[in-house]
């Protein structure tokens, strides 16, 4: 069935296409098989027990996803048959709905608090998980706001349609002509991984990004890309950390919701200073983005693309917030994109200090 089903563009199907095809598949309703099949389970288990083997069945694994797609909630869900990066024919189930996870923990307790610094905008993110009735309460920063500073350059922008060679260029030299007066280290994303190489490439040949004694450098500071493994960028992040806190700093080019802009830690001296390159739309021609706009359109007219932006920035807080790690801390922001200028207000209040900086057009 999935030799059948998978090409090698993504296809999306609705849940109960899924079901009907799969019942199709194995000439059988999703319940019989279920039950068919429940006996068996309990075997290999106890077999399992017997042998002093970990009592887990692979079988009970794709018993749970089926069960999972007969009783779900089909206008909640969409299917995916796609190739993973092994080249593996694949079938995803995705929930559209996140209160689907949430609402029962709400229920059954008897109170839930639910907080983090990149909730902006407060209120439709209380919409998307389906608690438009909380009560919603907003905190200003811990930080002292006298240290923050956020420079926006509308001169610039990643939109695909105006990615052009100038442009690139352009982005470069904003970077290169503020990062030198960054103390110790800085960080730089970029929305994705190709586009980080195009445009280090596109710097490296027009000398905006140097070589001195063999090594990068950007701004004075030693150039470092993040990993593409989890190892190697492991390594890479250690290297780029005690180059941060000494001599001229450095500099690390990382991706929007990669392994460095959701979780790490760069305190202090690690990075003085963010740069942020383009907006982190999700890719729009992903079936699932698309299928999730089209999921909050259908509960209420343009939730849609408010959602699919709310997202995008809160991508963007995420890596800011890699710059801020305590009381004490400070960090100086680079938003190089004029759609941060036209929707300041979903960057987190303490990215923003007291006021964000407009760069002149002729800047």
């Amino acid at each position: 069935h999935l030799r059948e089903q998978t090409t090698e563009r993504p296809t999306l199907k609705r849940a109960e296409t899924l079901q009907r095809e799969l019942e199709l598949a194995l000439n059988a309703g999703l319940y019989d098989i279920l039950d068919h099949y429940d006996d068996a389970v309990e075997k290999i288990r106890s077999l399992k027990k017997t042998l002093g083997d970990p009592p887990v069945s692979y079988l009970n694994g794709v018993m749970t996803f089926l069960e999972l797609i007969a009783k779900s909630s089909k206008d909640k869900y969409v299917a995916l048959y796609h190739r993973d990066r092994r080249g593996v024919n694949t079938l995803d189930y995705r929930c559209l709905d996140p209160a689907l996870a949430i609402q029962p923990i709400v229920e059954e307790a008897k109170g839930a608090l639910i907080m983090s610094g990149t909730l902006s905008p407060i209120d439709l993110f209380a919409e998307v998980l389906g608690l438009g009735d909380a009560v919603k309460k907003a905190y200003p920063p811990i930080q002292n706001t006298e240290k923050i500073r956020t420079i926006i350059d509308p001169t610039v922008t990643s939109t695909f349609r105006e990615r052009s060679d100038e442009m690139i260029l352009r982005i470069g030299k904003s970077i290169a002509s503020e990062i030198g007066g960054v103390p110790h280290g800085a960080l730089i994303f970029f929305p994705q991984k190709r586009f980080m190489h195009t445009c280090l490439d596109a710097w490296s040949i027009n000398g905006v990004i140097k070589t001195s004694r063999g090594r990068l450098q950007l701004g004075g500071k030693s150039l470092y890309i993040e990993g593409s493994s989890a190892s190697s960028n492991t390594d890479v992040v250690a290297r780029y950390k005690r180059s941060a806190v000494s001599g001229k700093g450095a500099v690390l080019c990382c991706v929007f919701r990669g392994r460095n802009s959701e979780g790490s830690n760069f305190p202090d001296r690690q990075a003085r200073g963010i740069f942020l390159v383009g907006v982190p739309f999700a890719n729009y021609g992903d079936p699932l983005v698309r299928a999730q706009i089209n999921y909050y359109d259908r509960r209420d007219s343009g939730m849609g693309q408010r959602w699919y932006t709310m997202d995008a920035f809160r991508a963007a807080n995420q890596a800011l917030g890699r710059g801020i790690r305590g009381k004490e801390d400070w960090c100086h922001y680079w938003l190089l994109d004029r759609r941060y200028a036209a929707n300041v207000g979903l960057v987190s209040a303490w990215a923003i200090g007291d006021g964000p900086e407009l760069l002149a057009p002729d800047a």
